[in-house]
């Protein structure tokens, strides 16, 4: 199984090492280039990154696919968690 990993502002990329041995059966590969990235998408099972139009189009293939967008407007000014939590 071939994860790619796509630009993201999380730093997903910095998971790879520790993961890589954990699970030596999947191949991880991180791609920052967003115009590389449909083709680096192409032979992968799973990507997780920022996604637009044509990144999508090419993701449609895929097992799984984890997208990641911005929080909106309202997560930042209103708690889901009640005070007392």
């Amino acid at each position: 199984m071939k994860v790619l990993i796509g630009p993201n502002m999380f730093g997903l990329e910095r998971c790879i090492d520790e993961l890589s041995p954990a699970y030596p059966d999947v191949e991880f590969e991180f791609c920052q280039e967003r115009d590389k990235v449909q083709e680096a998408i192409a032979d992968a099972d799973v990507y997780m990154g920022w996604m637009d139009r044509d990144i999508y189009l090419a993701a449609k293939k895929l097992k799984c696919c984890l997208l990641y967008t911005s929080p909106s407007p309202r997560d930042r000014t209103r708690s889901r968690m009640p005070s007392s939590a």
